[in-house]
């Protein structure tokens, strides 16, 4: 028991420590910033989920899957790619993971 308060305690530790690098970073938080992020954290665990073998979410898939999308937007923006089209590449490459991660698995969700 006392180790899920330990995760949970440093879970809520790193949050803050993000939250105030984030802070320093922008020097302010804008109220639309939490909306910019979230199709790359979408993206990061579907990837996650993906990568795992038992069709489970689990922190090192979510840890490699944020890598990936991390290097993926950084990588396009070196190339001069504009923001709007990371964030279609990355709506893309959602619809992909998912779709494809449901195909391997059976998964598939039909209507009648």
């Amino acid at each position: 028991k006392w180790i899920q308060y330990a995760a949970f305690l440093a879970m809520g530790v790193l949050c803050w420590v993000s939250s105030i690098l984030y802070l320093g970073q922008l020097s302010g938080y804008p109220s639309e910033s939490a909306y910019i992020n979230q199709l790359s954290v979408i993206l990061a665990v579907y990837f996650g989920l993906a990568v795992s073998r038992k069709n489970v979410v689990n922190v090192l898939g979510a840890f490699v899957g944020a890598l990936y999308v991390g290097f993926l937007a950084n990588g396009l923006g070196l190339m001069g790619v504009q923001s709007y089209w990371i964030k279609m590449v990355e709506g893309v490459l959602v619809i992909f993971v998912v779709l494809g991660n449901s195909i391997l698995r059976g998964d598939i969700v039909t209507y009648e």
